[in-house]
């Protein structure tokens, strides 16, 4: 996800959109998802696993 000024990456076309445009959102294990479309809400809905990231915490840090 972008994350920087409000963007977002749709997580089942990876289309960039702006979250406090989107007219579509969904939420799964405590993330929300923005999508750009019903079309793909509905895709997200069907099987969230297949689309949904998982964030991780990594021990090591790059800073």
């Amino acid at each position: 996800m972008f994350g920087l000024f409000g963007k977002v990456t749709d997580p089942v076309c990876k289309m960039g959109i702006n979250k406090k445009e989107a007219k579509f959102s969904s939420e799964s294990k405590g993330n929300m998802y923005y999508f750009c479309s019903q079309n793909c809400k509905d895709k997200f809905g069907t099987d969230p696993k297949k689309y949904a990231v998982e964030e991780t915490k990594s021990e090591e840090c790059c800073h």
